[in-house]
């Protein structure tokens, strides 16, 4: 039967989970909970309500339930979003379970089930929700509304924030509960209270998000609503655009096709600052145009389990029409998976989208697609490593090694961003490994590395955009004398081949680790963790707030159009191309694997090899120049370049000195236990700190008049961070009758940090996790006063850690300690985790170091 989902420009995906395979009860090590039987209902009453709103054509709505393999709701989601012109939506109703560092939501489906490495628990057989919104967002649709009835839904907020502002704009989340809070699933005789509420909402004519939102809040709190931890439980509405009005309403008229819904089945054998509306319970509804957020892009890797899914399901629509006009069945095209570097990330994926959409050698007789290709990325050094020492794990995990988990599947192709990265990568001795990379990659357009310079202090250094011929410290030396108050950044040497090349020419003629300690704190303000890609680098705002002008050494493709950094005040700049910097020289890299499962098809193989004559020939180069690209000379680095200058920049920055400060007094109750509570933030926050770092943690908890504000909990030393882990379970403690006395707390923690850094260089940080509430106890404005004149020439940073919202606006008192010391204010609920865990990190050297 023809599948006629194209003929209309709305269409929808509901996802509902109630039954699991494996449990908790009688699978302890990796079950989940329990079965949900309130799902069933949800998605009988999505289905009805929204075909009685004459919404969906029947043959646009498609439905995945219990039965419903990961594979077929891949290729449902990913079809769905291609079809759709106007509206897309999609539902999700099941458990969600979050990863420890708030970086992921995993949607469990019926074989969902745990996968537990040292560190972190992933899920297999399950969704992941960046992966999930990242393929929404790609779609043609106008509006994309994404609605989680679920634990953890609102850690979608934070989640959005990893697509390009261009993409967020389409979307409007409807989240059942906030971040890090769990709901109760009900006895499952009817639909849980957020989708009925929902429900009869829509079905009583009330179509406008804003106004839907605001109701949903209403009822939630007129009920009274609670989590399943007891607290109160608060329904998210994020939008994307604050000036779109959205509605649910038929984009246009479209013909109804009785056709039923198709449902893929098998047996069944075995989450710049950001604006979120937090909607408030108001009467009535005021239908006026959405408030939104405008989330800072963060680049993420695409990893392993639902890119594993996709090698054998193949994604796409299965039937299309010809020219002709007659009906064709289509297979589901080969999916070619492409591991490439972040920074190289979005225009490798361009390519290949262009590639899937455009090259005739990827079509059949009949016009259905041959092979759809997978782009993810991971960091550079990490890819190495994986392919050198642990290539046998992707086949193979093992607890120490899972490159599967930590990187992605099995690549087919991988795209370096430096040819120098490929000897790096193959196996010591040269002997052969599980993965054979191809003896003479193909070479791809290549970028320069570029000082992109504020224009106007470019006028005043007497520079001029091209190649001056002129060594990196020379133009650095110009720009600082322009401008002294400019910061000079970089990405993450750790995680982009471009912020390694950037730091080797930081580091030219520098001959001892002090020098390069000073270059460190010269050329970057020292206390901002790094970000990944240039893209993120040009949006950054600068690290002394408005008005001040940082300059950035990034590849020079970024330079080709305006950023879209959701905000007015883009910079504009000049390329100035240093001569002892080394540029991208990307090459394709065949990846063959010994002992792979399954092998390659006939189609696949043919797929692949157009693949790479299509990219590396004429019209994919086409699509690298288009995008800044060049086919001009550049100077190359060398793989003894890229080790010497990586372990010199690791020898730089660390190993660190931590000093935890956590709260333990009784206004923490509610906030104490679980993964988004304070030992669960803590936890995270350790696996940015290796066994070469020293770190310690303090309970800031004390009767009135104590001589000290504090108790040791985890002594200052190096740790093992399990081990770590375990002692913070076992004897931090929660003081439900005393008051935490922050500030004097943060006075002795930085005069220990002080101390104990006179003879050494140490990067060093003071973290204090607190939910603010005795930050305003009797005296405080003359104890603040004390602290910032205390701290302000200390060289010790504080960052805050605020486990309440609005605690770091302007003038409050924890920005003022973070902002006098050098720091940093964290006090958004959704990304606390992730931001406390990347502080950290770039002050320790970590686990993976």
């Amino acid at each position: 039967m023809p599948d006629r989902r194209g003929t209309s420009p709305d269409q929808a995906l509901l996802v509902g989970v109630s039954t699991y395979e494996y449990h908790v009860d009688r699978n302890e090590y990796f079950g989940l909970p329990g079965d949900i039987p309130a799902a069933r209902h949800n998605v009988e009453r999505m289905k009805s309500t929204l075909q009685g709103m004459g919404l969906f054509p029947d043959s646009a709505l498609r439905v995945c339930d219990d039965t419903c393999s990961e594979e077929q709701v891949l290729a449902e989601l990913k079809a769905t979003s291609k079809l759709a012109r106007g509206l897309l939506l999609f539902y999700y109703c099941g458990h969600a379970m979050p990863h420890l560092r708030g970086e992921e939501l995993w949607l469990p489906l019926h074989r969902g089930h745990a996968v537990r490495g040292e560190d972190s628990t992933d899920y297999a057989n399950s969704l992941r929700l960046t992966r999930v919104l990242e393929r929404l967002g790609r779609s043609p649709a106008q509006r994309i509304v994404v609605v989680l009835d679920c634990c953890y839904a609102g850690t979608a907020e934070a989640l959005l924030g990893q697509l390009p502002e261009s993409r967020r704009r389409k979307f409007t989340l409807l989240l059942g509960v906030q971040s890090n809070r769990r709901v109760d699933a009900g006895d499952g005789e009817d639909a849980t209270p957020y989708t009925r509420e929902l429900t009869e909402l829509l079905s009583a004519g009330h179509h406008d998000l804003r106004d839907l939102a605001q109701r949903l809040a209403a009822t939630a709190a007129a009920q009274g609503w609670k989590t399943y931890e007891g607290s109160v439980r608060e329904t998210v509405h994020v939008a994307g655009d604050p000036m779109a009005q959205v509605r649910l309403e038929p984009t246009a008229a479209a013909p109804e096709n009785r056709v039923r819904p198709v449902v893929r089945r098998r047996g069944r054998g075995r989450t710049v600052p950001r604006r979120r509306e937090r909607t408030t319970p108001l009467p009535g509804g005021l239908g006026d145009r959405l408030r939104g957020a405008l989330l800072r892009p963060a680049a993420r890797l695409v990893t392993a389990c639902v890119l594993l899914a996709l090698l054998g399901a193949g994604v796409g629509a299965w039937l299309w029409l010809t020219g002709d006009g007659q009906a064709h069945a289509c297979v589901p095209p080969q999916e070619i998976r492409l591991l490439t570097d972040p920074e190289l990330e979005e225009a490798v994926r361009a390519a290949a989208d262009a590639f899937e959409a455009t090259a005739a050698a990827n079509k059949d007789a009949h016009g259905c697609l041959r092979g759809g290709i997978t782009v993810y990325s991971a960091p550079a050094d990490r890819v190495a490593k994986a392919f050198r020492e642990d290539a046998a794990a992707w086949q193979d995990p093992t607890q120490a090694a899972n490159p599967a988990r930590d990187i992605g599947p099995q690549p087919d192709v991988w795209i370096p961003a430096t040819s120098a990265e490929v000897p790096r990568a193959r196996p010591a001795g040269g002997g052969a490994g599980p993965a054979e990379l191809s003896d003479h990659p193909t070479a791809l357009p290549v970028s320069p590395m570029v000082l992109a310079v504020p224009a106007a202090v470019a006028d005043r250094a007497g520079l001029s955009a091209g190649r001056p011929g002129r060594p990196l410290d020379d133009l650095l030396a110009d720009v600082l004398a322009a401008e002294p108050g400019s910061a000079v950044r970089r990405t993450d040497p750790e995680v982009g081949t471009a912020g390694l090349l950037a730091t080797q020419g930081l580091y030219a003629g520098l001959d001892g680790v002090a020098d390069r300690k000073r270059a460190e704190r010269r050329t970057t303000d020292g206390l901002r963790v790094p970000v990944s890609t240039g893209g993120q680098l040009l949006c950054e705002p600068p690290h002394g707030g408005p008005g001040a002008t940082d300059t950035l050494l990034l590849p020079a493709f970024r330079l080709k159009d305006d950023p879209d950094c959701g905000r007015p005040d883009t910079v504009r700049r000049i390329a100035v191309q240093p001569d002892d910097v080394p540029g991208l020289d990307p090459v394709f890299v065949r990846v063959r694997w010994a002992h792979a499962s399954g092998g390659f098809t006939s189609v696949r193989q043919e797929t692949l090899e157009a693949f790479e004559t299509w990219l590396t020939g004429p019209e994919g180069r086409k699509q690298f120049i288009l995008r800044g690209f060049d086919s001009g000379g550049i100077s190359r680095a060398s793989t003894e370049d890229l080790n010497t200058t990586l372990a010199q920049y690791r020898q730089a920055t660390g190993p660190g000195r931590v000093l935890f400060l956590v709260d333990s007094s009784g206004s923490m109750a509610d906030r104490w236990e679980g993964d988004g509570g304070a030992l669960g933030l803590l936890k995270a926050a350790f696996e940015g700190l290796g066994t070469e770092d020293e770190y310690a943690v303090w309970g800031v908890a004390s009767a009135d008049g104590a001589d000290r504000p504090y108790s040791i909990v985890l002594p200052m030393d190096g740790h093992r961070p399990d081990t770590a882990r375990a002692t913070l379970g076992s004897k931090a403690a929660l003081h439900r009758d005393l008051e935490a006395d922050p500030y004097r707390a943060l006075g002795q923690a930085v005069d220990t940090l002080a101390a104990q850094g006179r003879d050494d260089d140490r990067p060093q940080l003071v973290v204090l996790l607190t939910d603010d509430e005795d930050s305003r106890r009797p005296g405080w404005q003359r104890q603040l006063d004390d602290l910032t004149d205390r701290t302000r020439d200390k060289g010790v940073p504080i960052v805050m850690a605020v486990m309440e919202s609005g605690a770091c606006a302007a003038g409050a008192p924890a920005r003022r300690v973070a902002d006098t010391a050098g720091g940093r204010c964290l006090d958004a609920p959704g990304t606390l985790v992730r931001d406390l865990a990347a502080e950290v990190a770039w002050v320790g050297k970590g686990e993976a170091r």
